[in-house]
């Protein structure tokens, strides 16, 4: 019975947490429209006839079980999940000019950076060690074809 209380909490919070989003990007996008003279994209769909309005609606007011059964249905998990993605994907596109400006935030950027390209270069290093082994490993097994790789990596080794 906790358990589906605090699913069906849950379920209110992420509902939340969308309205939230909402609100934010709907306010961002006023501003960015002010910034360029009121010019905004006329394929945009309004707020009543938005796909996430229409999704408001339908859950408000969801009882537990319903949205219990939401919650314990593997597609609409998926999806959820694909949502959120794709929401903390646009959220960072939005940001990251922000993050990078910050000093700790450009701090941390650069040593992200750096770190990419070590693990760059230690995983191409060891990828071209991997195929060097396994050509000459090739070039063994013509003249020895009864030798499988594990013992030729001990023979090696």
């Amino acid at each position: 019975m906790a358990e589906r209380q605090q699913q069906a909490f849950n379920a209110r919070e992420y509902i939340n947490n969308i309205d939230q989003q909402i609100a934010y990007f709907t306010k961002l996008k006023q501003q960015y429209a002010a910034a360029i003279g009121g010019q905004t994209d006329l394929n945009q769909p309004t707020q009543t006839d938005s796909i996430w309005t229409k999704i408001d609606n339908e859950i408000t007011g969801l009882d537990k079980y319903v949205i219990d059964a939401l919650n314990n249905d593997d597609n609409y998990k998926t999806i959820n999940a694909q949502l959120q993605a794709i929401i903390q994907q646009e959220l960072l596109y939005m940001v990251r000019d922000k993050v990078e400006a910050r000093q700790d935030g450009k701090d941390l950027l650069e040593k992200q950076f750096q770190l990419i390209k070590q693990i760059k270069s230690k995983a191409s290093e060891k990828r071209d060690k991997d195929i060097d082994l396994f050509n000459r490993f090739k070039e063994y097994s013509r003249l020895h074809p009864e030798t499988t790789y594990e013992e030729f990596l001990t023979k090696t080794f």
